[in-house]
């Protein structure tokens, strides 16, 4: 296990990743971290009471990320509850660089293989919490292809932002 440390425009916040409940999901977000992925990224949607979700990068130099899928995890039957962390996948064999932070509790979610959480928020809950007070969701495929000028020519120049993430232990 190990720990994780996430600067956004709110604040600070620290999960832990737990490699035993999805192997190869810890393992691609580590990569990602090393990388530097998630540096200055836009948290490209917010729904309150369920989720939060990032893993688009602005940086050309790491859009190779964006369609390098990772085959699915076994699903060890464990739950999507308050603070998860889980990349988002949307079928088998899908996930690459989009992850969630759930909001609550999500009992329909984390039966699929590909939804497996890996990781959850231990410091900086409040953090988490803020960010409900916001409600939106960008286009992905915009803001894949586009990255910053869609921002700037949709006004979303002030949409809440990772700063950068880093292993702390």
């Amino acid at each position: 296990m190990y720990k994780v440390e996430f600067n956004t425009n709110r604040g600070k916040f620290t999960v832990v990743v737990n490699p035993s409940l999805a192997p190869k999901g810890a393992e691609r977000f580590l990569d990602l971290v090393k990388d530097g992925f998630f540096d200055n990224s836009p948290i490209y949607r917010i729904i309150p009471a369920f989720i939060m979700q990032f893993g688009i990068s602005l940086d050309q130099s790491k859009k190779h990320w964006h369609s390098n899928t990772i085959t699915d995890d076994p699903n060890i039957n464990v739950k999507i509850s308050k603070y998860s962390l889980s990349f988002a996948g949307n079928g088998p064999n899908s996930r690459s660089t989009n992850l969630f932070i759930a909001f609550r509790t999500l009992n329909w979610l984390g039966k699929s293989p590909w939804e497996v959480p890996f990781g959850k928020v231990i410091e900086g809950t409040e953090v988490i919490d803020s960010f409900q007070e916001s409600n939106h969701e960008l286009n992905q495929d915009q803001l894949k292809n586009d990255g910053d000028i869609y921002l700037k020519n949709n006004n979303f120049n002030t949409i809440d932002r990772i700063n950068s993430v880093s292993i702390i232990l």
